[in-house]
């Protein structure tokens, strides 16, 4: 089976629609809409189908798409493998990364890389700059890697997918949602809601806003941030409730935190540049990230890391 035709199905399915799997492909739109019929021709049924403005897997779509995600995971694992070959790891590495991540994952994937590699030093820079900012920062040389959350195509850029997180409701000790093993949007309408509001992170934005459109919420908050870790804050001093990535959330363990029905997700990327003679360095710590290895020794890992993706 042609591995292009899996790789259009694992866009389309995981950005909902043939305009956005384009953008992430780098391909034409009518082109991710070809490869998905010849998927289909080749396996002999369906494998989307459309629902209102989104794409949908179908049941037959959905077993493919489990195992074409597999079949992309060990394809970048093993290009990784083959083009580190025996090159020697040490020296240092210059990382650039988003504050939202700075507490986690990133310090157990350096120091669990660096256990293995003693040789290697890390020059950690944790930026309050929005992620396109940092984008053009690697993309211009003055940094190795970037650590962030926005998956907008940069020429010149590779973004790898190396770690995801669902969001969770959030409120404070006590709460009535402590009672509840699921939140719906629904459970908010009579709540306080504190709201992420930021046009520079936009896919944070767009999620939260999306999750409460969905169930049929409209909320009018009085409080409203653009920051996570203020969110969390007036939630643990009884402002209101919330909804917040889960890494964000379990630093808080005061806090009540439920998984919410149909979580939205946040995709975190590991930014390099396009170049034909990429650094030693640099090529093993992205096939480490991305392996989830570091997960394994992480005390504070996440159930919801899931298989590499790239946009380049």
């Amino acid at each position: 089976m042609n591995v292009d035709l899996l790789e259009a199905l694992v866009a389309v399915a995981e950005e909902g629609g043939y305009a956005r799997a384009a953008r992430v492909l780098n391909l034409s739109q009518p082109a991710v809409y070809q490869r998905i019929q010849r998927l289909e021709a080749t396996v002999g049924t369906p494998v989307v189908q459309k629902e209102g403005r989104r794409i949908r897997l179908t049941p037959r779509g959905q077993v493919i798409y489990f195992h074409a995600r597999q079949v992309m995971r060990q394809l970048r694992l093993l290009t990784d493998a083959v083009e580190e070959g025996e090159a020697p790891i040490g020296g240092a590495i210059s990382i650039l990364v988003g504050h939202s991540l700075s507490e986690f994952p990133v310090p157990d994937i350096c120091l669990s890389f660096q256990r293995d590699h003693p040789d290697l030093s890390f020059d950690l820079r944790v930026s309050a700059r929005p992620p396109r900012d940092i984008d053009r920062e690697i993309r211009d040389g003055r940094s190795d890697v970037g650590l962030h959350s926005d998956p907008t195509l940069v020429k010149g850029l590779v973004k790898d997918v190396f770690y995801e997180e669902q969001f969770v409701a959030i409120a404070p000790p006590g709460h009535r949602f402590e009672h509840l093993d699921i939140v719906t949007a629904k459970d908010f309408r009579e709540e306080e809601v504190i709201p992420f509001r930021d046009v520079t992170y936009a896919f944070s934005q767009g999620a939260t806003e999306g999750w409460f459109a969905q169930g049929g919420v409209e909320i009018h908050p009085r409080l409203v941030s653009n920051s996570l870790l203020a969110i969390r804050g007036f939630v643990e001093r009884g402002a209101g409730v919330a909804i917040i990535p889960r890494e964000h959330a379990v630093q808080s363990p005061d806090l009540v935190i439920r998984p919410i029905e149909n979580p939205p997700v946040r995709r975190h990327y590991f930014v390099t540049r396009v170049t034909p003679y990429e650094n030693a360095n640099v090529r093993a710590l992205r096939s480490y990230a991305l392996s989830g290895a570091w997960l394994r020794e992480s005390p504070v890992g996440s159930p919801h890391r899931r298989e590499p993706q790239r946009i380049a």
